[in-house]
């Protein structure tokens, strides 16, 4: 009897400890997810990297939005990808990527006017304290991200408290030269002749081209009735 009540005394400690540990895995796993905000996906791939040279290479990619730069993971460090101006595409999660000044864009559609998205991200700063008791929220587009180091530019994660806010331009190629717009009313100036067909297709359609459904949308439309 007393080896029953001991052993079952033993249980409860041992249930007590386990359950004591979940609280903090839970936080922590919250805390990583926060902190990786500012990255395309919510986690790290392997990718496929093309380079103009023609050789490929598999690594572990994100894409940081407020940086607008590449992050290959080595050893649970981020890292800048070297060297983008010799890429040719970015395979993340299946989905292409090719450089435009010193940005990625992604490439939604193909054809007669090919159409890009440009994921951008400003971070924002918690709340400080104002005058009267009351806070005040910053926006902080000087906020270092990381450092220089021999393997590369180390990428931080974000402090607590900081949010990204999500943006994004569209690019479309016509006749050979990129162009970049935000919204319809830049859209339909891009195709004067064919700005009645297209309004009429946004309006019909009912649109709303700060949505990335509605944008490759559009962007079929584009390249099957133009």
């Amino acid at each position: 009897m007393k080896r029953k009540i001991y052993r079952f005394a033993l249980f409860i400690c041992f249930s007590l400890f386990l359950y004591s540990l979940k609280p903090e895995a839970a936080f922590a796993q919250e805390e990583e997810n926060v902190n990786l905000q500012q990255y395309l996906f919510p986690d790290f791939s392997r990718s496929v990297v093309k380079m103009k040279n023609g050789r490929t290479s598999n690594v572990m990619l994100n894409y940081n939005r407020v940086s607008e730069k590449m992050v290959f993971e080595q050893k649970g460090e981020y890292y800048n990808l070297v060297n983008p101006e010799t890429v040719d595409t970015v395979y993340l999660h299946n989905r292409p990527f090719i450089m435009q000044g010193k940005s990625f864009l992604e490439v939604v559609n193909e054809g007669k006017y090919p159409f890009y998205i440009q994921y951008r991200g400003e971070l924002k700063a918690p709340p400080r304290p104002a005058a009267y008791g009351t806070t005040s929220e910053l926006t902080s587009s000087n906020y270092l991200s990381g450092i220089n180091t021999n393997e590369g530019y180390f990428n931080f994660k974000l402090p607590e408290g900081y949010k990204v806010i999500k943006s994004a331009i569209y690019w479309v190629m016509i006749d050979g030269e990129m162009k970049s717009f935000i919204g319809e009313k830049q859209f339909l100036r891009l195709f004067p002749a064919k700005a009645t067909q297209l309004k009429k297709y946004i309006k019909d359609s009912k649109l709303k081209l700060d949505k990335t459904e509605d944008f490759l949308r559009l962007a079929k439309y584009c390249n099957s009735e133009l």
